[in-house]
């Protein structure tokens, strides 16, 4: 693969990630562009990467990521209708179609991504989709560099694994800040159920989820189940508490 010239657009999560992965692989990125000065806080460049707040400075570029906004990525992608350069969004909801540049690709890595948090990112899954074979091929080749394992998914494909990934990272997510609230509540360490967090994790991986689920809705255990909605006053956490419960026994059911 020849050198290419590599530039970021936005200093949100997933630019500040990228940045590390290609870091990580000693791959570098020409141009990072930013809104303003403050932008560019948290970030540490290499000293080839040039930071920079014209997009005119982005011409150059073989690969663009367009790490913006999902409602950016149309608007901004026009700047490069016309320009030879591969112009790439990193968005699991969105299609390909999005983009207005003259050449389009995706480069998706369905992972929770927060500034500044260091994460390993060999083996993390990339999903791939390119408007054209060459620019399919050009993707591919950067995700090994990458040492990415790479998935190739059409728009539709990616925006189901999107959703998929909301319930997996984002709903348990939520469901952990619920139970912490209420630890919190009643002046309970919330750490001590970090073991649990990590084990429920790791046994839907090894197990699969469906095999690791266990508690008093998947026993049939109504008599728990009561005892537990007699102790929430919140109506929405009760609310909340009561139809996971019921989806948890009717997969129960269906299973017997």
């Amino acid at each position: 693969m020849e050198p290419i010239r590599v530039g970021i657009v936005g200093t949100g999560n997933y630019a500040w990630h990228l940045i590390q992965c290609f870091k990580a692989s000693s791959l570098s990125i020409d141009v990072h562009f930013g809104r303003s000065t403050e932008s560019f806080e948290g970030f540490i460049h290499p000293p080839e990467t040039k930071q920079t707040h014209s997009l005119d400075d982005l011409s150059n570029c073989d690969l663009l990521f367009l790490c913006i906004s999902d409602s950016s990525i149309k608007s901004l992608s026009n700047y490069w209708a016309n320009h030879a350069a591969l112009v790439i969004h990193v968005s699991g909801g969105l299609g390909i179609q999005a983009l207005h540049s003259k050449n389009k690709g995706v480069f998706y890595i369905p992972q929770s991504f927060t500034k500044g948090r260091n994460i390993s990112y060999f083996g993390l899954p990339v999903c791939i989709e390119a408007d054209t074979d060459e620019n399919k091929s050009k993707l591919q080749q950067l995700a090994q560099k990458l040492q990415l394992e790479i998935h190739l998914l059409d728009s539709d494909q990616r925006r189901r694994l999107h959703l998929a990934a909301v319930m997996t990272n984002n709903f348990a997510n939520y469901l952990f800040i619920q139970a912490e609230e209420w630890m919190q509540q009643y002046k309970i360490d919330p750490s001590i159920l970090h073991p649990l967090m990590l084990e429920t994790a790791k046994k839907a991986i090894d197990l699969g989820p469906k095999n690791a689920q266990t508690g008093p809705a998947i026993r049939g255990d109504m008599g728990t189940v009561k005892k537990h909605l007699r102790l929430i006053k919140n109506m929405k956490l009760k609310s909340l508490y009561r139809r996971i419960t019921r989806d948890i026994f009717e997969s129960r059911e269906k299973k017997l």
